[in-house]
């Protein structure tokens, strides 16, 4: 005896193995009922699209299913790093503790240089407005300096404490950055993760610059890996998606 099945109903067909949901149904007189059943072909959940077919499925051959929940690789940003990070032998800490103070310059020099080229691209490269935003960002640096000098010094116990707060400060405000882009960041940085992960040399070690002890890129990786057509590809596919959704 089979199971009632109802409209709106999600039923795998024993014979073909596809499943989607019951539709409705037509009345045969040879073969009985038949189920319709829209079958999804293909979605894309950031753009909220999909695709689908009706098929017909003998309602003998039919019976009740419940998808399986697809696994997908969480946005992680911080273990993606750490990978990074132990690949290329950058240091790792496995208990907290804060980062010296060399070390401290070292890791903002880098985001100076990502802070000077998203001022640069705000521009367009233009050179002299660049040299403004640069001399307004030099200001601003200085001012915040006051304001740290203005709230005295403090224990050295609590060094990774202020590190902490001010490293995630860092990240939400690069996120609000973000957020004021309209640009979905997991796809961007799983290219830029990927891109990254692909600097090792021939014998499988980093290239590491003797004075910066940032990572070279080996031959040929700007012609293979480099990230920012894949970045270009996946803003537009972004753009796109956004348009439909919205109606234009």
């Amino acid at each position: 005896m089979f199971q009632q099945i109802k409209k709106g109903q999600i039923v795998i067909d024993t014979v073909t193995k596809q499943y989607g949901k019951v539709i409705g149904r037509e009345f045969k007189n040879a073969k009985g009922v038949e189920l319709l059943v829209e079958v999804i072909v293909n979605q894309n959940k950031e753009d909220n699209t999909r695709t689908t077919k009706l098929i017909k499925v003998p309602i003998m051959n039919a019976r009740p299913f419940k998808p399986s929940n697809e696994k997908k690789k969480p946005y992680a940003p911080y273990f993606d790093v750490k990978k990074f990070h132990e690949t290329f032998g950058h240091p790792v800490a496995e208990v907290p503790q804060p980062i010296s103070k060399e070390r401290a310059v070292q890791r903002a020099d880098y985001l100076v240089e990502e802070l000077v080229e998203f001022l640069w691209s705000s521009v367009a490269g233009n050179e002299h407005e660049t040299e403004k935003l640069v001399d307004e960002l030099i200001h601003s640096i200085h001012k915040a300096k006051n304001k740290c000098f203005n709230k005295g010094e403090f224990p050295k116990e609590e060094i990774l404490l202020n590190q902490t707060d001010a490293l995630n400060d860092i990240n939400y405000i690069n996120y609000g950055s973000i957020v004021e882009t309209g640009v979905n960041p997991k796809p961007i940085f799983e290219i830029i993760q990927k891109a990254n992960m692909s600097k090792l040399g021939e014998a499988g070690k980093p290239i590491i610059d003797p004075v910066t002890k940032k990572i070279m890129k080996p031959a040929g990786w700007e012609a293979n890996h480099k990230p920012e057509p894949l970045i270009e590809k996946e803003l537009n596919r972004q753009i796109e998606a956004a348009k439909r959704k919205r109606g234009y």
